[in-house]
């Protein structure tokens, strides 16, 4: 059962079911504490701002040979062959 379902259960209960003031309080309790926590970014960001030479020379090898995407990225300095597709595909502008 996922945290939400959870939460919307206890709600039913508090709201619906004739229960008396210590149960409602202990389910109350239950439902403060059942929020997921907010993710925290604790590292700092590895991906480099791809420029604008970066980006022409992965169109270009791509366009121009039949290397693959994780072998442009090698060729072309960047982490991931994912930052290839995205340039490729509009999303790295």
């Amino acid at each position: 059962m996922t945290i939400h379902k959870t939460r919307s259960l206890i709600c039913t209960v508090l709201e619906e079911c004739q229960i008396d003031t210590r149960a409602k309080s202990l389910l109350q309790a239950a439902l403060d504490a059942s929020w997921r926590a907010p993710a925290v970014r604790t590292a700092p960001r590895l991906k480099m701002q791809v420029s604008d030479t970066v980006k022409a020379q992965v169109r270009a090898l791509a366009y121009s040979t039949d290397m693959t995407m994780g072998q442009i990225a090698d060729r072309v300095g960047l982490r991931i062959q994912g930052r290839v597709s995205e340039i490729l595909n509009g999303k790295r502008k």
